[in-house]
């Protein structure tokens, strides 16, 4: 009798097991890798301190070094306007990104000027790849972007295009690009480009 009963027992639970399985569908997949502290935090800190603004005047500085040539010397120039860039976090991380009235000049021993006027506006969303120090953009849309680029000679007159191109702004550059990011400063690495990295400050 006693065998009985149990042989009973273990056939509802069998039957209670069958059943939770059929209501419930099929067993759950596997858990989504969790963001380690470090992705995180760097999340937090593009996010938190946004906007961001380039420091133009670091990258003219490196970029006028770069153009200076023994047979066309660079005697000066400068850069002017402002770009921003701003991250928001979430379900689905995005960017923004600004640039109004950049100049970027350049003055020659001849006397030549060469001037590149750039605007831009565009954004998309962004991840952060473990271990939390390169930024993977994706989705990028382009909603403004112009570029004049005018050389003034020693006389005054003026022609289309310049000898040294300008910078290229980071997101231009790659979908992937490394960066480190705290309180006080955001850098974002552009190996291989003049320059090669950009600096940004906090606050629009």
């Amino acid at each position: 009798m006693r065998n009985r009963l149990a042989a009973g027992a273990v056939i509802a639970i069998v039957a209670v097991g069958v059943g939770g399985c059929a209501a419930g569908g099929a067993p759950p997949g596997p858990s989504p890798t969790p963001t380690s502290r470090d992705v995180s935090v760097a999340y937090r800190c593009l996010a938190d301190h946004s906007p961001w603004t380039l420091d133009l005047d670091a990258a003219h500085a490196e970029w006028s070094d770069a153009a200076d040539d023994p047979a066309h010397p660079v005697t000066g120039g400068e850069a002017n306007g402002t770009a921003t860039v701003r991250f928001s976090r979430g379900e689905t991380p995005r960017w923004e990104f600004t640039a109004t009235g950049v100049d970027y000049e350049l003055f020659f021993a001849d006397g030549v000027r060469e001037a590149t006027e750039v605007a831009a506006d565009s954004h998309g969303r962004y991840a952060i790849a473990e271990p939390g120090d390169r930024l993977v953009l994706s989705a990028v849309q382009v909603d403004a972007s112009s570029e004049t680029a005018t050389t003034t000679a020693s006389d005054g007159t003026t022609a289309s295009g310049v000898t040294v191109a300008a910078p290229l702004f980071p997101w231009l550059v790659g979908s992937s690009v490394a960066f480190t990011c705290t309180e006080h400063r955001l850098v974002i690495s552009t190996p291989g480009q003049v320059p090669a990295s950009w600096t940004l400050q906090p606050g629009g």
